[in-house]
């Protein structure tokens, strides 16, 4: 099998040594290829999250400033009492 295998190599006139060398190039690139599609892909998780995140936060915002109601801060100081030691400090 040996002698075989050796004859296939030397009829491609490319030795071995030089064919394995292509191989782990070839090995590399895929590897570095599927390692930038992860952080491509990662990237575009975090960049979409983050959008997610902004889009949520706003609409929260929204929410917030529709719920709160104008204060009567007047009424609310003629109706109440607050006491500082020493003073009575009621109705202003």
């Amino acid at each position: 099998a040996d002698d075989a295998e050796e004859e296939s190599w030397a009829n491609t006139g490319v030795s071995q040594e030089e064919w394995a060398i292509c191989d782990a190039q070839g090995e590399a690139q895929q590897t570095a290829q599927a390692a930038a599609l992860v952080a491509a892909e990662a990237a575009f998780d975090a960049y979409h999250t983050a959008d997610l995140a902004e889009a949520l936060a706003e609409e929260l915002e929204e929410e917030e400033l529709e719920e709160e109601e104008p204060v009567d801060v007047s009424a609310l100081l003629a109706n109440s009492s607050a006491t500082v030691p020493g003073k009575n400090i009621s109705g202003l």
